[in-house]
């Protein structure tokens, strides 16, 4: 198919590079008289033009086709069948064995046991003691002491006095005026607008397809073991076979559709409105008023006090002086000491002694043992049967296509110019 492509292509190609060099006047002295590519004539000019061609065109159209198809099927089979088999099957027995044994044998010693006792003595000690002392003595000091002597003084004091005193002060006192104001209102218009909505839908478009399918087919195959008269054991075996088949398989195709409603849209508008308004304020009122102004003023008046003077005196008194006379002092006191005693102590000596004893082992061992049983065998047949599918073949089909196709055709030019030479 490739290659029919290829050189219908190719056959194409060339029809139309042909039909274009003789209708331009491409080669070299062909059809367009003395105009030529590399060199155009004086008052000539190309001119790109195009011309309706026919083309047969070959393209592979896809034809399903409903035809018999014949599949083949495996079919299990259940049947009992007598198997032997082998099983390990654990004993067990008891042995007899030796060993030995070491045995620890005791006897009574007199032995020299040397430990440490306890011993308290008497031990005489010299110690020196701090005792304390007293002494007392006469000493002099110079203390001041204070006279007290009557005088009169002036003292300057203030007091408290009252008056009666007017002052003003200012009080703000509310007012209350109606005004005329105009105001601006945001009114709310209700239209309707219609708009599209666009959404998406799938659809679902059945495509036939080729599906890898693999069925097991029973292939005998040697067990490896030997049935009593010596011949070897068969068994069935499933062996996978691969095989391709068509299958119907649904796919989803989006779809684009629209669809138009009506949206309530809010608009507002602008409106003036003179409304009346109450305007509250405040005015400032100056106000009198007589109030007690309390002042402190001074006053001196004649005052007997008591001043004091410092005398210093001179003193005796007397000091006791403490301190302290080291004194040797002799005692005899309890000394605890620990002095090593020898003494004959009678002990159990034990010695290691081997012994030969028998014992009792339960050794555990495995043995085949041949059992048979009844199982389960699945055998596969294949069973042929005829089936109507649809079939898809490509097939190739010529069509007739017209095309515009460029054509470039050398046409002469009115101006005047310099003389051609062929």
């Amino acid at each position: 198919m490739k290659r029919l492509w290829k050189g219908l292509t190719a056959a194409g190609l060339l029809c139309l590079f042909a039909g274009l060099a003789d209708a331009g006047g491409w080669r070299r002295g062909g059809g367009g008289g003395d105009c030529y590519v590399e060199a155009a004539p004086c008052g000539y000019q190309y001119v790109t033009t195009y011309q309706q061609v026919q083309r047969t065109v070959t393209r592979c159209v896809p034809v399903t086709t409903e035809e018999e198809v014949t599949i083949a099927r495996v079919v299990p089979t259940t049947s009992k069948q007598e198997r032997s088999y082998q099983v390990a099957v654990q004993k067990s027995r008891v042995e007899q064995r030796e060993r030995t044994v070491w045995t620890t044998e005791w006897k009574e010693e007199t032995r020299d046991v040397t430990s440490y006792k306890m011993v308290t003595e008497k031990v005489e000690r010299v110690y020196q003691v701090c005792v304390p002392t007293q002494t007392k003595e006469t000493r002099e000091r110079t203390v001041w002491t204070t006279e007290w002597k009557e005088e009169t003084r002036d003292v300057t004091s203030y007091k408290p006095v009252t008056e009666k005193v007017e002052r003003a002060y200012q009080v703000y006192v509310p007012t209350t005026e109606v005004r005329k104001v105009q105001q601006t209102y945001s009114v709310p218009v209700i239209t309707q607008e219609k708009r599209t909505s666009v959404y998406t839908v799938c659809n679902t478009v059945p495509e036939v397809q080729m599906r890898s399918v693999t069925c097991y087919q029973p292939v005998t195959v040697a067990a490896g073991c030997y049935d009593p008269c010596g011949r070897p054991i068969h068994t069935c075996q499933m062996t996978p076979v691969t095989t391709q088949v068509p299958v119907t398989v649904y796919r989803n195709v989006p779809e684009t559709r629209s669809v138009d409603y009506f949206v309530n849209v809010c608009n507002y508008r602008t409106e003036t409105r003179e409304v009346e308004v109450t305007v509250r304020g405040t005015r400032l009122e100056t106000r009198k008023e007589t109030v007690d102004v309390t002042s402190w003023k001074p006053v001196t008046e004649k005052v007997a006090v008591r001043v004091a003077s410092q005398k210093p005196v001179v003193e005796k008194y007397d000091v006791v002086i403490y301190g302290t006379r080291l004194e040797t002092r002799k005692d005899t006191v309890d000394v605890v000491a620990c002095r090593p005693v020898t003494e004959k102590v009678n002990v159990r000596v034990g010695y290691q002694k081997p012994v030969v004893e028998k014992f009792n082992v339960t050794v555990y061992f495995t043995e085949l043992e041949t059992r048979k049983d009844m199982v389960d065998v699945v055998e596969y047949r294949t069973v042929t049967e005829k089936v109507r599918r649809p079939v898809t073949r490509w097939q190739m089909v010529s069509e007739v296509v017209t095309e515009n196709v460029p054509v470039r055709v050398c046409v002469p030019v009115a101006p005047a110019c310099l003389p051609c030479y062929p």
